[in-house]
């Protein structure tokens, strides 16, 4: 009962229309069943953008080292930025700084035998314990290639390569009780050919499989928007908090999350997304869901948040021209307007978690 007036207007109304729809009770007048249709798109919309009690206000920053180098979009991820300069090379180099500036981990990864190492944005995730994981490509002199999944120990000293032959690794997170999680899709010479693949997978520190879930065939793709030929694991993200793990499909619309044991606790419809729309999401310890969205820097960007009661996404439009969300630290999200800094924005009414 937090719904506006209007919306609840609004919400009554589309209920109704539903009734009547599922009744047969449509009218035969073109008019009045253009009407209907209206109706139904207009109410869908109206929840969609319902405006929920969430405000973000601005608790401090911290500033960030110059980086050299070439240069990939960084995270907030298991309580430090985490960035990787020089990628691809021999050797790309991965750097993580704590809330205060300091630097935590400074890791040099290779690959014995590669010399061409490819990781790139979305493919790199650091654990609660400081451990990290990244996706990619590898390839040898002679060209040699293959997809791989990596962990690396929080001190640098142990390193473990999957390598994953027919599984493209699109997205990764390292879940808090260890093991790596990755989004992927099954190839076979560059063409999808199982309409049933599982496409996120749960791996061990060894490099154990120990589970694979979300067959392809569940997902549609937003046709809308993307060519059918899309997966859902492009342009997909998967994110870690201490009880769960998150998968944000743009193509097909689709959050997901999951216990730790694999298990689907969440399912709601994201908002929609144009192909090159910049995106950056955040699972907090306290249930809390945003995204982040900017299609140009002349119209700006917004967060926006998951209102769990009602499945919907709340949009909380920013002042700045440019900005993206790098993650969550405990409650307290983590965004950067500049590339040079982060500013900690704290929601002033929390979201409830289901």
């Amino acid at each position: 009962w937090n719904l506006l007036p209007i919306e609840l207007v609004l919400w009554l109304f589309k209920a109704n229309v539903h009734r009547q729809l599922r009744r047969g009770a449509v009218s035969k007048n073109p008019v009045l069943m253009c009407f209907q249709v209206l109706a139904l798109m207009i109410c869908k919309s109206a929840g969609s953008l319902a405006q929920a009690p969430v405000d973000l206000a601005v608790a401090g920053s911290t500033a960030l080292p110059p980086r050299p180098g070439r240069q990939l979009v960084s995270v907030w991820s298991g309580g430090a930025y985490l960035m990787i300069d020089d990628s691809p090379s021999a050797a790309p180099v991965f750097t993580a700084i704590d809330r205060n500036g300091k630097q935590a981990l400074r890791y040099v990864f290779t690959i014995p035998g590669a010399n061409h190492i490819d990781v790139i944005n979305g493919r790199f995730a650091r654990g609660f314990d400081g451990s990290l994981a990244l996706a990619g490509s590898a390839f040898t002199d002679d060209s040699r290639g293959s997809q791989f999944v990596a962990w690396v120990s929080p001190d640098g000293q142990r390193q473990t390569v999957i390598r994953t032959p027919g599984f493209s690794p699109f997205g990764v997170a390292l879940a808090s009780d260890g093991t790596i999680w990755v989004a992927g899709m099954e190839v076979q010479n560059a063409k999808e050919v199982n309409p049933n693949h599982n496409m996120i997978r749960r791996y061990d520190r060894a490099g154990k499989l120990l589970a694979a879930f979300v067959p392809r065939s569940s997902l549609a793709i937003d046709t809308d928007v993307f060519d059918p030929k899309w997966h859902p694991g492009l342009r997909s993200s998967l994110v870690a908090s201490r009880d769960r793990v998150g998968w944000y499909s743009i193509p097909a619309r689709t959050y997901m999350e999951f216990s730790l044991d694999g298990q689907v606790i969440s399912h709601v419809e994201t908002i929609r997304h144009d192909q090159y729309t910049m995106q950056g999401l955040a699972l907090c310890d306290d249930g809390g869901v945003f995204v982040s969205t900017q299609s140009n820097a002349s119209t700006g960007w917004k967060i926006s948040a998951l209102d769990r009661t009602r499945g919907v996404w709340t949009s909380i439009p920013r002042n700045e021209r440019w900005g993206l969300l790098l993650g969550c630290d405990g409650a307290s999200l983590a965004i950067t307007t500049n590339g040079s800094s982060i500013t900690w924005l704290e929601p002033r009414a929390p979201n409830t978690r289901n």
